[in-house]
């Protein structure tokens, strides 16, 4: 089968570190996922090839391949071969391999070697890192080796029943895949006749000897009482360890006091014996009652006998009570199901994981409790240079919910709860002293107001007294001559009765323009001592200024601008022109109702008085030749401020008269 080259040499050819190779030799190990392949070459030389076409040929171990393709160095410094082109040429039997000891798995100049070794199956798992391979652990004489085969060709359901049987295997070294290639190499094993039972395992697990030693490669039996549990470990005493660790494949753990059988393989701790992949079964026995523990000052941990500072070993998987302080909150708790008991200058934990479910733990947050438990050392390896787990303290396995006892509950008032009633009364001071501010600025402003409001009502009274002074000047002077005028008026008249009608014209009109004047000057009397200009709301204000002309008509006034936009000579001419157009409405139209109405529109007012009079002809309306000046008048106070009037009436049809001026634009006169 012969392949087409992939894109792949053109671009290696283009980087400059092109080298191509021709080489035929015997596949040794494939995979699949991802695709590679160990071939030994005619030369002798094992090289790892890695596929580069589209459809890559199924080896296996045992194929004679022809591979063609380019090498080149990674980012690693490794050269690195690239097959683009493969042929199958047949298939012949692997070479024979070389028996090795499982110390000698690291040895340089067996990668990529095809090796055998024997030992004992001690656990079988799926590789998390690449899940088309399974993974097992082979115990030998002299260490642990991991071995690699692919799921295909041994799935794990038939690598299973081979824990605790006595193997040959038989493969290749290799590297650990490329996520965990520095934890050195393993054992990858040939598609076919990689795994020899050479010793099945027992049919009853439980039937494995009595632990007697160390160095055994296969399951041992120990019998005892739980003394406690945790996570994934079981604490028990038998006839010849007062305290043995058991790390235990299953989840269900057998409470404090089971008699139970466990089978697994002794390990060395750091600083005591274990069971490693163990199994654990209880024995119909009754439950031994617990022991009591034996209280400790938890500086004794940290000390020796001298009190010199060192980790005290003898209290390595001794009964101890102690008491302390739970520092942790409660999420914290929830989270790790540890609680950090302050024991003076120095912290232990206490495992609480197997406890979850039988007391509220997180409610344990900062108090003080007395906890009976196992005392066990904890170590982290958190230094690449050092070759021993450091030790970091000390943690406190509870056998029950009742080795913890509450001797003190946090005081309501905390220190938490004192920092946040202090932040409160920091924000409740900064609010009242931002709001003294506020009613400060707002009485300043208040006061001016009210300063400013006082000088302009004196300033108003000063107004009044004036005017009405000018007033009765005016009532006692002008009012009086034209009065005297009027009489003269009258007299000539009389006099005249019916014998001159040259003379009696001019004197009708001079009778009209006194009455005129007479009014005019009446208005301009009650406008200098009225307070109408005072007035804050200009509806009042036109009410009040039309007041003495209405007697019973009824009038409505609905004037919407704001009064304190205009000046004062502004409102004078408002009001004066509502006047006159209310009085010509009432005197000549002899109108019963009358509307006043206005509006602002930019700077623009415009207001319109309109009645249910008799009507009239603007066309033909009498003038200042008649004696008559009112609309004359409304037209030249208009003038000075850029305004204008505009009358809609007919005989029998009542009037409307609309104004317009600018706001503020009064013009001399």
């Amino acid at each position: 089968m012969k392949l087409a080259l992939a894109p792949l040499l053109a671009l290696l050819a283009a980087a400059g570190d092109l080298r191509a190779f021709d080489v035929t030799g015997q596949v040794i190990g494939a995979s699949r996922s991802p695709n590679y392949w160990v071939l030994l070459a005619e030369d002798a030389s094992p090289r790892v090839f890695t596929a580069e076409t589209d459809a890559p040929p199924n080896c296996r171990s045992g194929d004679t391949i022809r591979a063609r393709g380019g090498t080149r160095t990674n980012e690693r410094g490794e050269q690195c071969f690239y097959a683009t082109n493969i042929v199958k040429t047949g298939r012949s039997p692997l070479p024979e391999t070389i028996e090795i000891a499982g110390s000698q798995i690291n040895d340089d100049g067996l990668l990529y070697r095809c090796v055998r070794m024997r030992g004992v199956v001690s656990a079988v798992n799926r590789d998390d890192t690449n899940i088309a391979w399974n993974q097992l652990t082979l115990r030998t004489p002299t260490g642990k080796v991991c071995a690699v085969v692919q799921n295909d060709a041994c799935p794990i359901a038939e690598l299973t029943p081979l824990i605790d049987a006595e193997v040959e295997l038989s493969g290749y070294v290799t590297q650990f895949g490329s996520m965990l290639r520095f934890l050195g190499n393993e054992l990858a094993l040939f598609d076919e006749g990689g795994i020899a039972v050479v010793k099945g395992p027992p049919e009853d697990p439980f039937a494995a000897p009595k632990l007697k030693s160390a160095r055994a490669l296969h399951r041992q039996r120990v019998e005892g009482v739980v003394l406690a549990a945790d996570r994934n470990r079981v604490y028990i005493r038998t006839d010849k360890f007062d305290f043995l660790p058991i790390i235990v494949t299953d989840d269900a753990l057998p409470q404090a006091g089971a008699h139970v059988t466990a089978v697994g393989y002794v390990e060395p701790d750091l600083l005591y014996l274990q069971l490693a992949d163990a199994l654990v079964k209880e024995e119909p026995c009754p439950f031994e009652p617990p022991a009591t523990a034996r209280a400790v000052d938890p500086e004794t941990l940290f000390t020796d006998e001298r009190g010199r500072a060192r980790a005290n070993a003898k209290h390595y998987g001794k009964l101890i009570r102690i008491s302390g302080h739970v520092v942790n909150t409660q999420d914290s708790i929830r989270q790790g199901r540890w609680l950090q008991l302050a024991c003076g200058r120095h912290e232990i934990l206490v495992d609480v994981a197997r406890l979850w479910n039988d007391m509220d733990l997180a409610a344990l947050a900062d108090c003080r409790i007395d906890v009976s438990g196992y005392s066990l050392a904890r170590f982290e390896r958190d230094a690449a240079s050092s070759w021993i787990p450091r030790f970091k303290g000390f943690f406190i396995v509870p056998r029950c919910a009742s080795d913890i006892t509450i001797l003190s509950r946090p005081p309501w008032w905390t220190t938490t709860k004192l920092l946040c009633a202090i932040g409160l009364l920091l924000v409740l001071l900064v609010a009242i002293l931002a709001w003294n501010q506020s009613l400060r600025t707002m009485s300043e402003r208040r006061g001016e107001r009210l300063a400013q409001e006082r000088v302009e009502h004196v300033r108003a009274e000063l107004k009044v007294e004036e005017r009405t002074h000018l007033a009765v000047e005016l009532h006692d002077s002008i009012s009086q001559v034209l009065t005297g005028i009027a009489l003269q008026v009258d007299s000539a008249a009389t006099a005249n009765a019916g014998k001159s009608a040259a003379v009696e014209r001019p004197l009708s009109i001079a009778r009209q323009m006194l009455a005129s004047c007479r009014k005019e000057l009446q208005c301009c009397l009650w406008d200098l001592r009225s307070r109408t200009f005072e007035e804050k709301d200009l509806n009042e204000a036109i009410l009040r200024a039309i007041g003495p002309q209405v007697g019973r008509t009824k009038v409505s006034v609905r004037f919407n601008v704001p009064r304190e936009r205009l000046k004062e000579t502004t409102v004078q001419a408002i009001l004066r022109i509502a006047r006159e157009l209310v009085t010509n409405a009432i005197r000549h139209g002899h109108a019963t109702e009358i509307h006043v109405a206005g509006e602002c529109q930019g700077d623009v007012i415009r207001m319109s008085v309109r009645d249910n009079g008799c009507g009239f002809d603007p066309s033909s309306a009498p003038g200042p030749s008649q004696g008559h000046f009112g609309l004359r008048g409304i037209r030249e106070r208009l003038s000075r401020f850029d305004g204008g009037l505009k009358i809609d009436s007919a005989p029998g049809g009542g009037a409307k008269v609309t104004i317009s001026l600018q706001i503020n634009a009064e013009q001399p006169a």
